[in-house]
């Protein structure tokens, strides 16, 4: 329990980030290693933070997969891989290569909350090239030949990248989310391409509803705003101040 307080406090106190970079098939002595890392700016909490995961990673056995926990004055980083390639990732950034400097990032988020708590980001495209090369390294007949028909059944070379923000807007909590596209309507791009709903389906709703959800399940309140859905369903829940209505 010590121990998960010594983790668990810190990260839920200071900026924190968990991310993939898609498979690593060189560093990992032969096997594949996921480029996942755990991120901390943990401030003066730091060294008790960067103690604790050095512990734990220390109990992984000799022929278990690389993992490294290392300190970057206060940024703390356990990672998949040895330590020579977590330093060259993190020990002198590249401000050019971060996420922030994305194209497709920065064009993402300013679709949505513009000073969010917390962040979700996809970038689908380097999603399919990951799998692309997974799926040519392990080289197998059967993934090989359903792996595309998978793909392009999905539409995923349609999407371009996902995020998801959330927030303070004033005295409220926002939630936002944006999905790009290259303009494709294929596979899960054609459950999005809808008509919004009606003004006799909104009308529908009672006053005392809360929450609204239509057609796909997309939010049609939050924060004030509205998104388009298609109309085939419209279901609303009131507040519990609205007595006999069906659940």
């Amino acid at each position: 329990m010590q121990l998960v307080s010594a983790i668990g406090g810190p990260m839920w106190r200071h900026p924190s980030a968990l991310y993939f970079g898609g498979i690593d098939w060189g560093t990992g002595g032969g096997q594949p290693l996921p480029r996942l890392a755990l991120l901390c700016d943990a401030g003066p909490e730091a060294d008790r933070l960067a103690t604790a995961l050095t512990r734990i990673v220390a109990q992984i056995p000799p022929d278990g997969p690389a993992v490294t926990a290392k300190q970057y004055g206060s940024l703390v980083v356990v990672a998949f891989g040895p330590a020579l390639a977590v330093d060259q990732l993190f020990a002198h950034p590249n401000a050019a290569e971060a996420l922030a400097q994305s194209p497709a990032f920065t064009a993402a988020i300013a679709q949505t909350h513009n000073q969010p708590l917390l962040v979700g980001y996809v970038d689908m495209q380097r999603i399919v090239k990951a799998t692309d090369e997974t799926i040519q390294h392990i080289n197998q007949p059967e993934p090989t030949a359903i792996w595309p028909k998978v793909r392009d059944a999905l539409g995923l070379g349609g999407i371009t990248q996902g995020v998801w923000t959330s927030g303070f807007d004033g005295k409220d909590w926002c939630e936002e989310s944006f999905v790009g596209t290259n303009g494709g309507k294929a596979g899960l791009l054609a459950l999005l391409n809808a008509s919004p709903l009606t003004d006799d389906a909104l009308a529908a709703v009672p006053k005392s509803a809360n929450r609204v959800m239509a057609g796909i399940s997309i939010w049609l309140a939050w924060c004030g705003k509205s998104a388009a859905a298609s109309s085939s369903s419209t279901r609303a829940w009131p507040s519990s101040s609205t007595p006999g209505w069906p659940a």
